[in-house]
C-alpha cells in the first residue's frame, strides 16, 4: 500500500520553478546587456541607428557616453551575481545603471533594439521587485567600507609618490593642480588632457590610476553583494520551545536530532512550531521535517522560505516526509526521493517465518554462548560500562579511512545524554560485545536507532541479536515501532516508467558509490528485520542549485574532511573500480566470524553469485554490514 501511495505521489508530482528562477533570467539578461556594452564600445562595433546625433555633439560629450556605457556595462556584469542572490543592493543598482545607461544610449542616436531589450529588462525587474529583497550583511558592508576608504587613502599617496618620480618625463610641468586633475579624471576612466609623455613608463603609471580604482571598486561591489553567510540568531527562549514543541510534535527518525549542536533553531512568530538548519556556505539546510502544529509548520515553512531569500540563501529540505511534499509545491521547490526509513511496527512482532531465519539465528548463538542483551542509561551506568562502550567506539573509529561523519549521525558524548537508550550484549565475563543507540520520538512514543558499534571478534550476528532484543524491550514497554533509520538512496531510480532524471541520476549515482559506502548492504541488512518502508525526500530550489547542496551536505557530514582524507577515499578504489575492503577485491577477508556462514555463501564468495544473484551476494553484503556497523543517513 505505501508503495502505491509513493508511486501516486510521483507520477502526479509537478515541478515548479522556485522563486530563484526570476532572478536567474533577470541576473542572465543584465549580464548579457552588460556584455554587449562593453563589446559594442570597445569593439567600436557599428549600431544601426534610426536617428544619430553623434555629428552634432561635441567630441567630450560623445565621448563621455561611449565611456560611460562601457563603464556601466562592466558594473552591469558585475551585479548579475547580486541579482543572482536576489540582493536588494544589486535590483538598485541595475535599475540605475540600465536607466542611465538608456539615456547615455539615446544621446548617441535612436536604436530600438536596444532601447526595447534595456526597456524589457527594467519592466522584468519592476514586475519581480518580490524576488530581489536580500538585505546585506552589516559585517560585510563594514569590510567593504573598510576597504574602500583605505584604497581612498592610498589612491592619493599612490598619485603623488608617481608623479614626483616621474616628473621630468612629463611634457608638461607637473603642478599640483594639473596632478589633481588627472587623478580625479583618471578615476573616472578618464584623461584630463593636461599631460602627456612619451616615455612607456610613464603612460603606463597614468593608466595604473584608472587601474587601481577600478580594482578597489570591484572588489567593494563583490563584497557587496555577498549572501548573508550567518544563520540567525537564537536565544536560549528558541530552544527552549523547541524543545517544548519537540516533546509534543516530535515525530519523525530525525526529530531529536533537531536539537543537537550545530543546528540553528528557527522559531515561527506564532511559537507554535519550529525548524532546525544549518547554514553551509549560502545552503541552508533544513533537517527533516518542521516539527509543530499543522498550521505552525506551514507557518515556520513560508518564514524560513522568506528568510533564505532575504538572505540570498539557497534552501533546501533534506530527509524530509511526504507530509510537507505539497507545501513545497506551493512554494516552487522540486522534490526527489533520497532514501527510505525502514520501520518496525513491534504490535505483531514474534520472529516466526522464514524472513526472520537470520535473526532467530542469532539469538539462538548468543544463548548457547551465554550472552545476555541489557538495555541501559548511560547517564546512570557503571564507569566500567562506559569506559567498554568508548573502547569499542574507538576501535570502530580507527578501522575508518574517513572521519566520523556527523550531521544525521550521533557519537558517544560526556557527559552521556540521558534522554538516549542503549543496548548492550554482554557474555559471562562481562565483557561487552557491542551496543546500539536509540534516540526517542516522543510524540509516537517510538524509537529510532543511532549508532551501532562491535568488537572485531565479536560473535557473528551481534547486531542482529542487538537489534532484535532491543525491539522487544521496547515492545514490552508498549512502544508500538522502532525505527531502523533511513537506507540512502534505497530503491532511488530503479522503477524506470515514472523516475525523472533527477532520480535516473541519484539512482546511477547510487550503483557507483555503493562500491564505496555499500548502500545496497545497508538495505539488505534492515531487510532481515521485515520493515515497512518509508520514503524520505530532498526539497530543493530548482537543479541548478543541485551541486551547491550536494557539496553542502558533503561538508554537514564531514566538516573536518580534508585534501589527505578524499586522496585516502580515491586511494581505497582499485583499478576496477572496487574498494580494498570490498568483498569483491582479491585482498578482502572476511571479518571475524562470518567464515561459517554457510555451504552456499562460501561458494558464492569463491566462485561468484548464483543464478538470480548480484554480483555482491547477500551473503557477501551482510558481512560488508557487519564490519562497518551500520551508518545511516
Amino acid at each position: 500500500m505505501e508503495r502505491k501511495i509513493e508511486l501516486m505521489l510521483l507520477r502526479r508530482r509537478s515541478f515548479h520553478a522556485f522563486r530563484s528562477t526570476p532572478r536567474q533570467i533577470a541576473a542572465s539578461l543584465v549580464v548579457l546587456v552588460g556584455i554587449f556594452d562593453v563589446v559594442s564600445v570597445l569593439g567600436n562595433t557599428a549600431v544601426s541607428r534610426i536617428v544619430s546625433w553623434n555629428s552634432a555633439l561635441p567630441f567630450a560629450i560623445a565621448h563621455g557616453t561611449r565611456t560611460f556605457v562601457a563603464l556601466a556595462g562592466i558594473f552591469l556584469i558585475l551585479l548579475g551575481r547580486g541579482l543572482l542572490h536576489g540582493r536588494r543592493t544589486a535590483w538598485w543598482a541595475s535599475l540605475l545603471l540600465l536607466s542611465v545607461s538608456l539615456v547615455s544610449s539615446l544621446i548617441q542616436g535612436i536604436d530600438l533594439d536596444t532601447l526595447a531589450v534595456k526597456i524589457a529588462i527594467i519592466g522584468i525587474l519592476v514586475w519581480h521587485q518580490g524576488d530581489f529583497r536580500a538585505r546585506p550583511d552589516v559585517l560585510t558592508m563594514r569590510r567593504a567600507v573598510r576597504g574602500a576608504l583605505f584604497a581612498l587613502a592610498l589612491l592619493p599617496l599612490y598619485a603623488l609618490l608617481g608623479f614626483a618620480l616621474m616628473r621630468q618625463w612629463f611634457v608638461e610641468p607637473v603642478t599640483f593642480s594639473r596632478m589633481l586633475h588627472e587623478t580625479l579624471a583618471r578615476t573616472a576612466f578618464m584623461s584630463s588632457g593636461s599631460l602627456h609623455s612619451d616615455r612607456l613608463s610613464s603612460r603606463w603609471f597614468l593608466d595604473s590610476l584608472s587601474f587601481a580604482w577600478g580594482a578597489m571598486i570591484v572588489y567593494a561591489v563583490l563584497l557587496l553583494l555577498r549572501p548573508v553567510l550567518r544563520p540567525t540568531v537564537e536565544s536560549s527562549r528558541d530552544r527552549r520551545i523547541a524543545r517544548d514543541l519537540l516533546y509534543r510534535f516530535g515525530d519523525t527518525g530525525t526529530s531529536y536530532l533537531t536539537t543537537w549542536p550545530g543546528n540553528t533553531v528557527l522559531v515561527n512568530g506564532t511559537h507554535d512550531a519550529y525548524l532546525a538548519y544549518r547554514l553551509i556556505g549560502n545552503v541552508a539546510l533544513v533537517l527533516g521535517d518542521p516539527i509543530g502544529s499543522s498550521e505552525g509548520c506551514t507557518r515556520v515553512i513560508d518564514e524560513f522560505l522568506d528568510v533564505a531569500a532575504i538572505n540570498g540563501w539557497t534552501p533546501c529540505f533534506y530527509g524530509a516526509s511526504k507530509r510537507h511534499l505539497n507545501e513545497f509545491e506551493r512554494h516552487g521547490l522540486a522534490w526527489v526521493k533520497v532514501g527510505e526509513d525502514a520501520v518496525i511496527e513491534l504490535a505483531e512482532l514474534s520472529f516466526r517465518g522464514k524472513a526472520w531465519q537470520d535473526v532467530r539465528t542469532a539469538r539462538n548463538r548468543a544463548q548457547r554462548d551465554g550472552i545476555t542483551f541489557q538495555m541501559i542509561n548511560q547517564a546512570t551506568a557503571e564507569p566500567e560500562v562506559i569506559d567498554q562502550l568508548w573502547e569499542i567506539s574507538n576501535e570502530w573509529a580507527a578501522r575508518r579511512s574517513l572521519p566520523e561523519m556527523n550531521f544525521t549521525l550521533g557519537h558517544l558524548t560526556d557527559p552521556p545524554d540521558p534522554q538516549i537508550r542503549t543496548g548492550i550484549a554482554v557474555d559471562q565475563d562481562g565483557r561487552i560485545h557491542g551496543f546500539v543507540t536509540w534516540l526517542p520520538i516522543y510524540a509516537r512514543n517510538g524509537w529510532v536507532i543511532d549508532l551501532m558499534r562491535r568488537r572485531d571478534d565479536a560473535f557473528r550476528g551481534v547486531m542482529e541479536f542487538l537489534i532484535a532484543e532491543s525491539a522487544l524491550a521496547f515492545k514490552a514497554e508498549g512502544c508500538p515501532f522502532v525505527s531502523l533509520s533511513a537506507a540512502p538512496l534505497a530503491h532511488v531510480g530503479r522503477e524506470q516508467h515514472h523516475a525523472g532524471t533527477i532520480e535516473r541520476a541519484l539512482g546511477y549515482m547510487a550503483e557507483r558509490l555503493d562500491t564505496l559506502y555499500h548502500f545496497a548492504s545497508l538495505v539488505e541488512f534492515k531487510r532481515k528485520f521485515s520493515p515497512t518502508w518509508e520514503p524520505i525526500f530532498l526539497a530543493y530550489a530548482g537543479t541548478a542549485s543541485l551541486p551547491r547542496i550536494g557539496y553542502a551536505l558533503l561538508r554537514a557530514y564531514l566538516p573536518s574532511l580534508s585534501a589527505r582524507d578524499i586522496r585516502q577515499l580515491i586511494s581505497g578504489i582499485n583499478e576496477s573500480g572496487v574498494p580494498e575492503s570490498s568483498p569483491n577485491s582479491d585482498n578482502w577477508r572476511a571479518p571475524v566470524g562470518t567464515e561459517k556462514h554457510g555451504v552456499r555463501a562460501r561458494a558464492e564468495l569463491a566462485n561468484g553469485p548464483g543464478p538470480g544473484l548480484a554480483s555482491d551476494s547477500k551473503a557477501a553484503r551482510v558481512a560488508v554490514i557487519e564490519e562497518w556497523s551500520g551508518e545511516r543517513v
